[in-house]
């Protein structure tokens, strides 16, 4: 819900170095050209912003007055786009588990583009959940219980979580590890869960690890349970700077983060 320069500002310093995005929003209200700007905007920045094309706009065909509706034409032009991953979640299930033309067309369009497909599932178990999986999107982060993420990973979904509701206080990324390990996931598995797992699933093959060969995106931290980088490197290049919040005499606490 941010552009995305001020998007940089608030979450390089926490040390998110690479995000995908889904600008299902602008896309709903203005169309290709919404998605165009996001792609332009987002080029030159600190930090990698690749995208996926909306899947589902509008939302609910028929019951909504949304500003545009993307077919597989918008997906073909789209899917030109520099830093397009993607087809973004295909939140239609329903289309999608009984084959309606609409949604197998949009996806066979991103397949034809070899983007990967992002799932939207939530509360589909069994027999339905069997036939979205063969229909092509295999991953979901829309899981609620325990019982159902297991039920997905066990049918070869990848289960992907998500928190960080406050990114400027509590942090981004780094808080979603964080919590992971709190809920007594081990540090090191949940950091690779957060970047090489992450940039496995979207099919990034030079992005996650620090190896010869992959993107020079690496972050300086004190402590592995607090992930609460001192130094962020973007292709190589410091890009941020945390300073520890400091009293100063009459004006309360310093800046804890900078933007180089």
């Amino acid at each position: 819900m941010m552009t995305p320069g001020n998007f940089t500002k608030a979450v390089i310093p926490k040390g998110t170095t690479t995000v995908i995005t889904d600008p299902h929003e602008i896309g709903n209200v203005w169309g290709i050209e919404g998605v165009r700007y996001m792609h332009e905007a987002s080029q030159d920045l600190p930090m990698r912003q690749l995208i996926d094309i909306p899947s589902c706009v509008s939302a609910v065909p028929g019951l909504e007055h949304a500003g545009a509706e993307f077919g597989p034409e918008a997906i073909e032009e789209l899917a030109k786009l520099e830093r397009v991953v993607g087809l973004a979640e295909v939140m239609d299930y329903l289309d999608v588990i009984h084959g309606g033309d609409r949604m197998m067309d949009i996806i066979r369009t991103a397949e034809d583009h070899g983007l990967y497909l992002q799932g939207h599932a939530p509360f589909v178990e069994g027999r339905m959940l069997s036939a979205y999986l063969c229909r092509g999107p295999n991953t979901c982060y829309e899981s609620r219980t325990a019982e159902e993420a297991v039920e997905k990973m066990r049918s070869g979904m990848r289960v992907d979580a998500r928190e960080a509701d406050d990114i400027l206080h509590n942090g981004h990324i780094n808080d979603v590890v964080r919590a992971a390990i709190r809920y007594c996931m081990e540090p090191v598995a949940a950091i690779k869960s957060a970047t090489l797992n992450s940039a496995g699933e979207a099919g990034l093959q030079n992005l996650g690890a620090i190896a010869p060969g992959y993107a020079a995106d690496m972050l300086l931290v004190d402590d592995l349970r607090e992930l609460t980088p001192s130094h962020v490197f973007y292709g190589g290049k410091l890009v941020a700077l945390y300073h520890p919040p400091a009293r100063i005499p009459g004006k309360g606490k310093g800046q804890p983060d900078e933007i180089l």
